[in-house]
């Protein structure tokens, strides 16, 4: 633990001379590296071309689990004949771990966007007042600008294998992925330096580990659970009766999923916009997973700021600003992530020490990274992603206040999951450019900076996949499981790499296929509208690129900040205090409109039987919301699939 003046005491004998199971052998790198194109055509063509549910919006990819329970029941049968043969529990755990870090790369809010972002400026070059200035300030060699190339991506009905399609996409992938490898690797470092001081120091729960560690560590106990099979099979056969009910009209769906914002019709209530009421069995079973005060705090502060919006329309005030509330949320996220770093302060100290040789306090042999490469390492990624920004023209200041501000909310994500284990996280539109340009304003930045921020919306524009929150996962299942977390670095950085190539590989054959203006199977969803929303912002920047810093936005990124500081003093000062500052911070989300009833269900649950019958109860009742969550991903990730391979859309689970 850490001292009063800041030292890392050695952690027990008994962990330094822990036997380790077996984890990254070759043959789990060699099925990371076959499965991963696989899953990265599952996600294109579920979450790009039909566009009907989404697994990279979720902090547990139903994609993963989906897949990897089937090799967990195959892998059974192979014991049975063949033991050594089979995969070992540290071995599943480390492809679980790299599978993560590979769809966290797919994500609907990372490379699916870059991949638009690149293609987008200079086929749609007459749409915007943004179009003089992207040709003047952003090089070339960050876009693809051959006409031919363009028109076959966007149109469909050509081939990604003809060479001069292939060269110009060459550069701005290589470029892209210089740059993805620097943000992952900068994301390593500072997880591995983090790692100890928030599992084994602040002793964070981690929620969603237990889904996995259940899966792979205990197989034979789940699977010998009737509670587990039968919670398996009603959220199974719920997703199953559904997606025949699709097929067969005949057959009265099982709605579990309704609005109450047609109902609200009177002001102020109909101000509250929608307010969506359902239940989903997976939500139910991580919520069951969540530390009671915060599953609590994420549907409670839900209402909060329903009565938020209510109060203020009765008193005649102007709404919230920011998408979805964005702007306190906002503040929210920048508070737990400069209060989480300003509380790691003595242990990095600590850390930098035992890097430049003073063993006296830590031992760093069985962290992910030695001391001295994570602190090298961190210092020489930020270095060079600041760097690629001041290479494509960035000022300095822009490119270290953008970047620093991009790992601020990066680490507050992380610390939400590593805490809370929220289904979801996200911040829409409310990253580091809106906090720049409203608290600063355009005109110091200026037209040159504000057009380069542009091409970085793909990075920025929520944190829903964000790769950092798994590996710090991944460090932790990792140490229950009984693997080597310093054997993961290397093979997550190589997998990076592979999925980036996989990613772009299979998004641009369908591309060129079907063609991006006609891949959506509903005409009236715009998937391009994701590209056009950064370009669209940048108008409004080069309309007021004089502006000062807007003051209408300042009170609600300073009351983000300031509810969570006080929520945060509070349960110092009183550790009954129930309101949780991230449950505040996530639940003015898009996505916790959809959740906060299951997790509200799975809360009671828990409390429920916590308060009859003890720890002894809750750890009986575990595999009943285990189940829910396997049963729902295996089947509805199954059917997902399904309707990916045969283009034949029935039913998604989510949303």
């Amino acid at each position: 633990m850490m001292d009063g003046a800041g030292s890392i005491q050695s952690p027990p004998a008994q962990d330094e001379s822990r036997s380790f199971r077996a984890g990254m052998t070759p043959r789990v790198l060699f099925l990371a590296f076959l499965l991963t194109p696989l899953n990265a055509y599952w996600i294109v063509k579920t979450e790009v071309v039909w566009a009907f549910v989404h697994a990279t919006v979720l902090s547990v990819f139903f994609n993963v689990v989906a897949g990897l329970f089937a090799l967990v029941v195959v892998n059974r049968l192979v014991a049975r004949f063949a033991p050594r043969a089979a995969l070992q529990s540290g071995e599943l755990v480390c492809l679980y771990i790299l599978l993560c870090a590979a769809t966290a790369l797919f994500g609907h809010d990372f490379l699916q966007l870059l991949a638009l972002m690149l293609i987008y400026p200079y086929w749609k070059m007459g749409d915007g007042n943004w179009a003089e200035p992207v040709k003047r300030h952003i090089p070339s060699w960050l876009m693809v600008t051959d006409h031919d190339a363009l028109k076959g991506a966007w149109l469909g009905n050509a081939t990604l294998y003809n060479p001069a399609v292939l060269k110009a996409w060459v550069v701005p992938l290589l470029v892209w992925m210089t740059f993805t490898m620097m943000v992952i690797w900068t994301m390593l470092c500072a997880t591995s330096l983090l790692r100890r001081r928030w599992t084994e120091h602040e002793r964070l729960s981690f929620p969603l580990v237990q889904i996995p560690l259940e899966l792979f560590c205990h197989t034979d106990r789940l699977f010998k659970s009737g509670l587990f099979w039968g919670a398996f099979a009603a959220a199974a056969g719920l997703d199953i009766w559904n997606a025949l009910a699709t097929v067969y009209p005949s057959l009265p769906s099982i709605n579990l999923r309704t609005d109450l914002g047609p109902f609200l019709t009177q002001r102020p209530w109909s101000d509250m916009g929608w307010v969506p009421v359902c239940v989903y069995p997976f939500a139910i079973g991580l919520a069951y997973f969540m530390p009671l005060d915060l599953a609590f705090s994420a549907w409670a502060f839900y209402w909060v700021w329903k009565a938020q919006i209510v109060v203020r329309a009765a008193m005649g005030l102007e709404p919230l600003t920011g998408m979805y509330m964005g702007d306190q949320s906002s503040g929210a996220w920048l508070g737990i992530g400069l209060m989480a770093l300003w509380g790691t302060r003595k242990y990095v100290v600590a850390a930098a020490r035992t890097a430049l040789g003073d063993q006296r306090h830590a031992d760093d042999r069985n962290e992910p990274m030695r001391y001295r490469t994570a602190l090298a390492g961190l210092m020489l990624g930020f270095g060079g992603i600041v760097g690629f920004g001041m290479i494509i023209g960035l000022s300095a200041w822009v490119a270290v206040t953008f970047f620093a501000l991009l790992f601020v909310f990066c680490a507050a994500a992380t610390r939400m999951r590593a805490e809370f284990g929220p289904i979801t996280h996200d911040l829409y539109f409310s990253g580091p450019e809106r906090v720049m340009t409203v608290v600063g304003g355009t005109g110091p930045i200026g037209t040159h900076d504000l057009t380069l921020l542009a091409p970085f919306h793909w990075v920025t524009r929520d944190f829903r996949s964000s790769a950092m929150p798994h590996q710090l996962e991944g460090y932790r299942l990792s140490k229950d499981a009984g693997v080597r977390m310093p054997s993961l670095i290397v093979p997550i950085m190589l997998l990076s790499a592979w999925a980036f190539i996989s990613w772009f590989w299979c998004w641009l054959h369908v591309m060129y296929q079907r063609g991006i203006i006609v891949q959506v199977a509903h005409p009236g969803v715009g998937w391009t509208s994701l590209a056009e929303e950064s370009y669209k912002r940048l108008d409004g920047w080069l309309g007021s690129a004089n502006r000062g810093p807007d003051f209408k936005v300042w009170p609600q990124l300073g009351a983000g900040l300031a509810v969570t500081a006080m929520l945060l003093v509070l349960r110092q000062r009183f550790p009954w205090f129930p309101f949780h500052p991230v449950g505040y911070a996530l639940a003015g989300s898009w996505t916790m409109s959809w959740l906060w009833l299951s997790m509200l269900v799975g809360w009671a649950a828990k409390g429920l039987l916590l308060r009859f019958g003890g720890a002894n109860m809750y750890r009986k009742a575990a595999p009943v919301f285990v189940g829910l969550v396997l049963g729902e991903f295996v089947v509805g990730g199954g059917l997902s699939l399904l309707n990916a391979l045969t283009d034949h859309i029935t039913y998604g689970f989510f949303p």
